[in-house]
């Protein structure tokens, strides 16, 4: 636990970062009672999850409760969950008697490859869903020794616990089968008493256990895991459907070439668990060609280690294939056959690595261990201390990983330093300059993702980018700057033409703008009304756009009543601060008096994405 919070100690001072900010500090679901309620039972509303992973936004309704929006208490959530994670590992390893039970864990709890799930607080949902897995795991291996009724329901709890917390962890059934040929084989003794002292024979990873007593594959401990597939493929096909429901599309890669990506995969994430130098939030994501010899070498060297390891099995035991699979079983879901939003960025990321690595780590440490007693005593003493620098090593990388966190504009800039093709890192570099107020900087990072990734549709950074320019226009008292804003909205609309938030983002400019230049009332009424048709009436921050554009072409009474119509449908979805703002300008408007932005503020769109 100390190594760990020591490892981990520039968490305290890490800000939110990436998704944080939308899924966190402007998620109005967090904020009431009742959106507590709709976090369970109205997933729709929940506009910037594409997943139903209710518990994850529960704990952090909680920690909203609890301390607002000050990032530390999220940042000190997480670490905890990773220490009990540890503890957790720790004590499964122990219940195998694998060898180096300690160190494995300690492996898993300083390996800088987990920093992204730990400090990035939005990614909660790796360590929440970890705990309850662990939990799961552990549960379900007592229960087929004691074949205690509770034991075995609250492996179930857990697995829906732990899919209700990320989906990824569907696979549980999958590790809990390769469990059973590890420790019994395909047949298993039964029918004696369960050995108490722990579910293996003696401390080893490496040889096989063929007396632990109820652990094998049999025909009824397979048949106690159907509960628990059936459990998880209803969720996780739930989730399917309401991701694709809210982003539908899909990849257009072949089965073969998904296969390519997998085994490159891979071969990563095992160099990246061996070698953990260069770690970047956001990986290049290389080409893909099935008529190119070298893609199929990963594949291939992937399929190699398989074969040798089964081969090798009566030899040097199940173990390392056992562990080899629980890890290839894992990232299953994150390999590539299956689509995820996150292929479009790159096809790897640490964070799927933070349950997976448990196995590789685990047998690393065991091998260690077992090298160790076969030195003489001298040696011993040595190896020791070998590994006390290897953990050494590692608390130190996790600890200059953790402190890139510190502010979104120093994890962006590492990001880029080491993948400056990635889009999605020059958009967020961008929003955190746009915040800090070097909008100029900002305006240049929004217009280089744009170049990087020209017909993706990306209205959000569209809209920062009109808002840079903007911004750097007020700033230096340039009309020309601020034309530009404007011209670059009409350029999105010239090229998609039934893009309705472009329209709308334009639209909320031409109403409230200070400059009379950028202004004219008409032009916004007839933006807002395309975006009315495309979108629809319910939206509130659409109606408050349309009573903008209709006080500024001097039509108060249909201003005054499409406000208050934004503020019934606001206060329907527990947006206060919108209806506190509207009810504002409907004072305004009474008094015939047009909505003006500032210029602090004179591009803030209301469309936020």
């Amino acid at each position: 636990m100390l190594l760990t919070a020591a490892a981990f100690l520039p968490t305290l001072q890490a800000d939110f970062v990436l998704d944080d900010e939308v899924a966190i500090v402007h998620n109005e679901l967090l904020r009431s009672g009742h959106g507590l309620w709709q976090i369970w039972f109205e997933p729709s509303l929940n506009q910037e999850e594409g997943h139903y992973w209710p518990l994850v936004y529960t704990s952090l309704w909680l920690d909203h409760l609890c301390w607002g929006l000050d990032p530390l208490g999220y940042h000190v959530h997480n670490l905890l969950l990773h220490i009990i994670n540890v503890l957790l590992l720790w004590r499964l390893l122990l219940r195998f008697n694998v060898a180096g039970a300690w160190f494995g864990a300690a492996l898993f709890a300083l390996h800088p490859v987990h920093v992204e799930s730990v400090v990035w607080a939005i990614e909660r949902k790796d360590v929440l869903s970890t705990l309850f897995y662990f939990l799961a795991f552990g549960a379900c291996m007592q229960w087929y020794l004691s074949r205690g009724k509770i034991h075995y329901t609250l492996a179930v709890v857990c697995y829906v616990a732990a899919l209700l917390s990320k989906s990824m962890t569907v696979t549980l059934p999958v590790a809990v089968l390769i469990g059973l040929w590890w420790k019994g084989g395909w047949r298993g003794i039964e029918g004696r008493s369960p050995r108490r002292e722990g579910w293996g024979s003696k401390p080893s990873v490496i040889a096989s256990d063929h007396t632990a007593t109820g652990l094998a594959l049999t025909r009824s401990n397979l048949v106690a895991l159907l509960p628990f597939c059936v459990i998880g493929l209803a969720l996780v096909s739930f989730d399917f459907w309401l991701m694709h429901a809210k982003t539908p599309g899909s990849y257009p890669w072949t089965f073969v070439e998904r296969g390519l990506i997998a085994g490159r995969a891979l071969t990563f994430y095992l160099r990246t668990l061996a070698w953990p130098v260069d770690l970047l939030l956001i990986y290049p994501r290389w080409g893909i060609d099935a008529t190119d010899w070298r893609a199929w070498l990963y594949p291939f060297a992937v399929l190699a280690l398989l074969a040798g390891l089964w081969w090798k099995r009566d030899r040097i035991g199940r173990g390392p294939l056992a562990a080899l699979l629980f890890f290839l079983v894992t990232l299953a879901p994150v390999l590539g056959f299956i689509d995820f939003s996150y292929m479009g960025h790159a096809f790897v990321a640490d964070r799927y690595l933070y349950l997976a690595s448990a196995g590789p780590l685990a047998l690393a440490a065991a091998v260690a261990m077992q090298l160790r007693h076969h030195l003489p005593q001298r040696g011993q003493a040595t190896a020791t201390m070998a590994a006390a620098a290897v953990l050494t090593v590692l608390g130190v990388l996790t600890w200059q990983q953790a402190s890139l966190y510190r502010n979104p504009q120093v994890l962006f800039r590492d990001t880029l330093a080491g993948n400056p093709s990635s889009p999605l890192a020059q958009f967020h570099l961008g929003w955190a300059l746009l915040k800090d107020g070097s909008f100029e900087d900002a305006a240049y990072h929004f217009e280089e993702g744009l170049r990087l990734q020209p017909d993706h549709n990306h209205t959000f950074a569209q809209q920062k980018l009109t808002e840079a320019l903007v911004r750097a226009g007020l700033d230096h008292d340039a009309a020309g700057r601020r034309r530009e804003a404007r011209g670059f909205y009409l350029r999105v609309l010239q090229r998609e033409p039934r893009e309705p938030r472009a329209a709308h983002n334009l639209a909320w400019i031409l109403a409230t703008h200070p400059d009379p230049e950028m202004r004219d009332g008409d032009e916004a009424i007839r933006l807002v009304k395309i975006t009315i048709k495309h979108l629809g009436e319910e939206r509130p921050e659409v109606l408050g756009t349309a009573a903008a554009a209709y006080a500024e072409a001097g039509r108060f009474e249909e201003a005054i009543e499409t406000a208050q119509r934004a503020v019934e449908l606001a206060g329907e979805h527990r947006k206060n601060v919108f209806v506190e703002a509207t009810q504002a300008r409907i004072a305004g408007y009474r008094q015939r008096r047009p909505v003006r932005i500032n210029a602090s503020d004179a591009a803030q769109l209301p469309h936020r994405r």
